[in-house]
Formats: structure tokens, sequence, C-alpha cells
């Protein structure tokens, strides 16, 4: 089971993840044993959300806005005003990417992010 999601203060489950500050996102796997396995962790100082989840070709990506410059790794994003939105992609327990999304692309009022390659 993969699930992503944002979590604030301390640390994150039981994994030693601690957030940057604020609220920050993760993605993550039970295993068959029920056991919570962190993949990837990101955020900012601000309090930062995930919007979209999806898989593509065992790639996992999210979307959705931060406030702040973003950390994902070794990949940041710099911050474009008070929010940020954004797109990252993970792979192997890696960030592989981080960009910024303009705003035009947030659709309306159901809360999601609609982007193209």
């Amino acid at each position: 089971l993969l699930i992503a999601g944002t979590w604030e203060s301390g640390a994150l489950g039981f994994e030693n993840q601690k957030n940057a500050g604020g609220r920050d996102g993760f993605i993550a796997k039970i295993d068959d044993n029920g056991t919570f396995i962190i993949m990837g962790v990101f955020g900012s100082s601000g309090e930062d959300s995930l919007i979209d989840f999806e898989i593509n070709d065992e790639k996992f990506i999210v979307r959705g806005y931060l406030h702040g410059d973003g950390d994902f790794s070794e990949e940041n994003l710099p911050a474009r005003g008070i929010k940020t939105v954004y797109e990252a992609h993970l792979q192997d327990n890696d960030w592989t990417g981080a960009w910024h999304i303009d705003e035009e692309l947030i659709q309306g009022d159901v809360g999601r992010i609609w982007c193209g390659f």
C-alpha cells in the first residue's frame, strides 16, 4: 500500500524523519507486515501541502504548494513569493527532480493540479 500525505511537528511516525517546519510532505508504503516505511520526505519552513499524487512508470509524482524554499533532499526549489506551486518526482527512494509549476495549472475548486510533460 502506497500513501502520500503531510505531517506537522516532530518526527514522522516511527521513522527518524524531522520536519523542516510547519507542515511537510511524505511518500511512504506499508508492507505486508503493516510496517510503515518512509520512501521520501520534503518541505519548507512553512505550511506545505500535497494536492496530487500519482504513479507513472515506477516513478512517484507529487504536486502541491510550498510556503518557503522547498527541500527535496538533494533537490532544492527556491520559493516564488508567498506560495510556490511545485511538482516533484521520486524514484528508487531518491528525489529525481523538483520544478515550479505556473499557478494557472491549478484546477479550480476541486483541489487538484493538472500538468503535462
